[in-house]
């Protein structure tokens, strides 16, 4: 009735939006009617001419009636469901989120019958999906590790290569191939700008996911860039959904490489961006990415809007102080971990945060086995003075001249590795709650610097933390040798972590499995005939691993992680928003104490 009312359409501007949205589907639609025998069209024009004309009705019944035959094959599947958005439960949510790109539609209806429920019911993984990922920087790390990964990963896509030049260049690897070399390697367009990938019509609305490796001063502009892209999607979406529906979309997943920022401003900002989407999509009942597996209401690593030390980056409820209803049951592997709000994952490329040894001890401090933190010492040394003493190195030694907050005030070791063992250390030791988490107040800080280039090459710190704690953290870029020679000189790490009831200790080697292991020391006694004292060796089999800098095979964890969270799947959160404030937090004061010689109250 309304189509008819020119009081409430144009009739005109009508027929032009259904147009447009044929001519987007065109290909789609032909696919389906051939694939569905719903009819003999075969021309790709003639399907653009004959839903041109078409009454949305007639089209979505169309639409409905070769997705039925299509998904009729599948017996677990009695409601529509693409590939990775498994909360489309009715038609109207089904044909939105199908028609958010070009190809949408497509991907979802050919592959509906292929794709498989999640592991809960009994069933295996759908091994057919593929994940659209862009990458954002096509320098040294991207081109050495992240394309070959990706391109040797069967369930994913190069969607596309952005960089703001045509020929990136890097002292770390003087050849580095041109973008149009790329893209004819891997197969994918060339974009200049983030905002040029985002508006175009044919690919922005079809990424999954999108690595940021760009320069670290870069990371703030190009991150909320992608949440809002997002934000965009969860918007657009919610206006088309009826009110008894969930909102159905494609989430922006994303993995930024390390630091998250190097400005605490712009950690604060990026934080609170993500903390708006989770508002975004709890103060609506529309997304089901805040139900846990067995879909019973819960909700998993909650992000605390309180970054100032007395909640816990992650928190753990029982139960839902509002029972919303129980998701479908071909919800049940939508991820507890999304953020919601129009994003999937927001995870740093901290690779030694998603190493099993990592999960270890993060549950065993979470389990309270370790009782309450109050000190950590660590250690951390990189053959990567190389890097460091070369005047031209100007990413990794000097302060970017597009440094937008004018907060960064050094540059060097602290910020191209100190972060990793940072980041590990917030980590493990968050979730517990009660105050109890390790979120740095102040830091003094002594550093070393190069001759040549004025970046810091050492540093000896110590952290006070708002529950008491304290911490002495050290690292040096001088431990002969190269982490990237052939055969590489691994890196020396040490962390020991200790609790009012025991101890945690991990050191080693990361080039050498066998030059350490995760120990538990005992400061209690639980009658088990365990004394006090005695070592539990955790994840025994798998000895000492931290970064993983391997550039065969697919990629280390922590792109798996982001891989799986693209394609819907339940991953591990290693290194979130939170986790990579409280580094750049860190590593600012210990830059300012060392120009000031003073301890700095953490920003």
């Amino acid at each position: 009735q309304g189509w008819q009312k020119k009081s409430l359409i144009n009739k005109t501007m009508a027929t032009l939006l259904l147009r447009s949205f044929a001519q987007q589907t065109s290909k789609a639609a032909a696919t389906v009617t051939s694939a569905a025998t719903v009819t003999s069209v075969a021309n790709e024009s003639l399907v653009t001419r004959s839903l041109s004309n078409c009454h949305p009705l007639s089209f979505s019944l169309l639409v409905k009636k070769a997705a039925a035959s299509t998904l009729s094959t599948s017996p677990w599947s009695n409601q529509p469901h693409c590939r990775r958005h498994h909360h489309c439960h009715s038609w109207t949510s089904f044909l939105c989120c199908c028609s958010s790109g070009s190809s949408g539609l497509l991907r979802a209806l050919t592959s509906s019958a292929a794709t498989a429920p999640s592991n809960n019911d009994g069933a295996a993984p759908d091994t057919t999906a593929t994940a659209n990922i862009v990458l954002i920087g096509a320098g040294w790390w991207a081109q050495g590790w992240h394309l070959p990964h990706l391109y040797r990963n069967e369930q994913v896509k190069i969607s596309a290569i952005v960089d703001s030049t045509p020929h990136p260049k890097s002292n770390l690897n003087p050849h580095l191939e041109p973008l149009s070399a790329l893209a004819i390697k891997y197969k994918c367009p060339i974009y200049h700008s983030v905002s040029d990938l985002l508006d175009d019509p044919a690919m922005g609305p079809t990424v999954d996911g999108a690595i940021v490796c760009t320069p670290h001063s870069t990371h703030f502009a190009v991150g909320k860039e992608l949440i809002r892209e997002g934000r965009r999607r969860f918007r657009e979406a919610k206006k088309m959904m009826g009110e008894e529906e969930k909102i159905c979309y494609r989430p922006m997943n994303i993995l930024m490489e390390k630091p998250m920022t190097t400005s605490v401003s712009q950690a604060r900002k990026l934080h609170q961006l993500l903390l708006e989407c989770r508002d975004d999509s709890e103060s609506e009942d529309d997304y089901d990415g805040r139900w846990n597996a067995e879909g019973d209401g819960t909700t998993a690593n909650k992000v605390s809007t309180n970054t100032s030390g007395e909640e816990p980056s992650e928190v753990l409820s029982s139960s839902s102080s509002s029972k919303r209803g129980k998701p479908l049951p071909n919800n049940k592997n939508k991820n507890s971990n999304h953020t919601g709000g129009g994003m999937g994952c927001f995870l740093i490329n901290h690779s030694a945060n998603y190493r099993p040894q990592a999960k270890a001890a993060h549950s065993l401090i979470r389990s309270g086995k370790l009782g309450t933190i109050r000190h950590v010492s660590a250690f951390f040394a990189s053959p990567l003075s190389w890097i460091f003493d070369d005047p031209s190195n100007t990413g990794w030694n000097q302060i970017p001249p597009d440094d937008e907050e004018g907060e960064m005030v050094g540059n060097g070791f602290a910020w191209g590795q100190s972060s990793h063992l940072l980041a590990w250390i917030y980590h493990v030791s968050s979730g517990r709650g009660g105050g109890e988490d390790l979120v740095p107040d102040r830091v003094y800080c002594s550093m070393t610097t190069s001759e040549k280039t004025g970046a810091d090459v050492s540093h000896a710190a110590t952290v006070h933390c708002t529950n008491g704690a304290t911490f002495s953290l050290s690292g040096t870029s001088l431990l002969p040798g190269n982490a990237h020679s052939d055969p590489p000189v691994g890196k020396r790490v040490m962390i020991k972590i200790f609790g009012t009831k025991g101890a945690l200790i991990y050191s080693g080697d990361d080039r050498d499995v066998d030059s350490g292991r995760l120990e538990w020391l005992r400061g209690d006694d639980d009658g088990s005939g365990s004394g006090i004292g005695t070592v539990e060796i955790q994840c025994s089999e798998l000895g000492f691993q931290f970064e993983d800098l391997d550039q065969e095979g697919i990629g280390p964890e922590s792109l798996q992680t982001f891989i799986d969270s693209c394609l819907g799947r339940e991953f591990y959160v290693g290194a979130d928003s939170l986790v990579g404030l409280r580094s750049v937090q860190t590593i600012d004061a210990m830059y300012r104490s060392h120009l000031s010689g003073n301890c700095e109250n953490v920003r």
